[in-house]
């Protein structure tokens, strides 16, 4: 199947030869992480999106190169590079308003300061392998007259992966159509009003989705017990306002599936190592948490909770999807999206929803725990985040002294918590964390105590 694709799409096929002799990994040396989100749909409709940059520091080790627009804040380096010895990379902050990539090339003690690496040997590892990020690569190529390879998709490969248009219907393909939602895509509005009737006859609710969209941004669910009562006429004006809504354009593709309910929302992650020598590795399975009933809050993830048979029918899929995108010319991390349905886990079917071609939170997340603890495998652990607005007047360091009897410390092996993204803990009084504990159950149970009790008020942390 890898072959007929690219036989028909020559951008694809080209880009994956330039990217294999773009790859001389065998003396790539230092990596150089950045986090630039600007090429992923909507994502700047999350307040302060440049805060996600700081998570470039859980995938960084010695000798690594960040590249981040924001600066750490107080206390930051003491805690990863001190207390969790996950190595000491060097920093660069561009100064630019542009995105990530740009700003890079644009800011000259940035640029030189990578260009100068790349002549020592060097890669790019991008959170997502964008255009900007490979054109970066290219630059600094040429600038330093050595090949600079990137961890990562070519951009056409990233591109298509992340639209779940094309990546549903591959998955189809590949899988058998009972392995995806119900779904339609429509490019005009005309025809948007028949794809929702003809959904709305086989599903109880159905979602409208922008397909390049990032996770559930872009997103809208519908119950279709009203829609099928509509006319045409109020049909017309209701597909309207949902355009409207989701700021979608006539000539756009929109993307109507059914929408189940479900008993999880399972992620996996998959590795996929430079060439084709190396089979795909299907890495942890993360029931994810959503803070709404659509699904389009993420709110973390819980690790271990899924029966064995489900977790094998999901490595499954999984394996024959990534084998293909490696096919495909795929280098990197990704992560499949399921759905779990059925009455029981005993009779329970298995769809693919998404792909998200390029790092998430919960890899990045993983990666570090990785690290941290190589040979306590699986390890039962939640994750998901503490907001009050008081935390925004709480430095990030003095957090850290206030949550300094239960953090792990890997001098004690003692601790159940960890802090993994404090880039919104000024700006919104969010600070990400991860409970440890013996089992994925008990770490649920913790996780959601201390954020009840943060977002209520009542935790100690709060007022000391």
């Amino acid at each position: 199947m890898a072959a007929d694709i690219l036989h028909t799409d020559v951008e694809l096929r080209a880009q994956k030869e330039t990217a294999k002799d773009h790859g001389k990994w065998e003396s790539a040396g230092r990596a150089v992480l950045f986090d630039d989100y600007s090429a992923i749909r909507l994502m700047d409709q999350i307040p302060s999106p440049d805060g996600f940059q700081l998570r470039a520091r859980l995938r960084a080790g010695d000798d690594d190169i960040i590249v981040c627009r924001p600066r750490p804040p107080s206390g930051f380096d003491d805690y990863y590079s001190g207390r969790l010895r996950l190595g000491d990379p060097a920093w660069l902050h561009p100064d630019s308003e542009t995105d990530l990539c740009t700003a890079v090339w644009n800011d000259s003690r940035t640029s030189a300061a990578l260009v100068e690496a790349a002549r020592g040997g060097a890669y790019l590892h991008p959170y997502h392998a964008s255009e900007a990020a490979w054109r970066l690569a290219e630059r600094l190529s040429r600038a330093a007259h050595r090949s600079v390879p990137v961890l990562g998709p070519p951009p056409r490969l990233c591109q298509l992966a992340n639209d779940k248009s094309w990546f549903l219907s591959i998955a189809a393909e590949l899988l058998g159509a009972e392995a995806i939602p119900r779904l339609r895509v429509t490019r005009r509005f005309a025809d948007f009003p028949a794809v929702v009737q003809e959904i709305s006859r086989v599903s109880p609710k159905l979602a409208v989705r922008i397909p390049d969209s990032a996770g559930g941004l872009g997103m809208r669910v519908f119950a279709t017990d009203t829609l099928r009562r509509l006319n045409r006429q109020a049909l017309i004006a209701w597909a309207a306002d949902v355009y409207r809504g989701l700021g979608i354009r006539d000539g756009s593709p929109v993307l109507v599936t059914s929408w189940e309910e479900t008993l999880a929302s399972p992620s996996i992650e998959v590795r996929i190592a430079p060439g084709e020598a190396a089979a795909p590795i299907c890495g942890r399975v993360i029931d994810q948490v959503f803070t709404d009933a659509e699904r389009s809050q993420f709110g973390g993830g819980v690790a271990g909770t899924l029966p064995h048979e489900i977790v094998h029918r999901l490595r499954s899929h999984a394996s024959t999807v990534a084998a293909l995108l490696q096919g495909l010319g795929y280098v990197g991390r990704l992560s499949l999206d399921f759905i779990v349905t059925g009455r029981s886990f005993a009779d329970a079917d298995v769809r693919v929803v998404d792909c998200n071609a390029r790092w998430s939170g919960g890899s990045v997340l993983g990666a570090m725990l990785d690290r941290l603890f190589p040979h306590h495998r699986p390890l039962p652990y939640a994750f998901g985040f503490l907001r009050h607005p008081q935390l925004r007047a709480i430095p990030f360091h003095v957090l850290i002294e206030r949550l300094e009897d239960r953090l792990w410390n890997p001098s004690t092996g003692r601790g159940d918590l960890l802090v993994h993204n404090v880039g919104h803990l000024a700006s919104s009084g969010r600070v990400d964390i991860v409970v440890l504990a013996d089992n994925s159950e008990t770490a649920r149970c913790q996780l959601e105590d201390l954020s009840r009790a943060v977002a209520d008020g009542a935790a100690a942390l709060l007022h000391r």
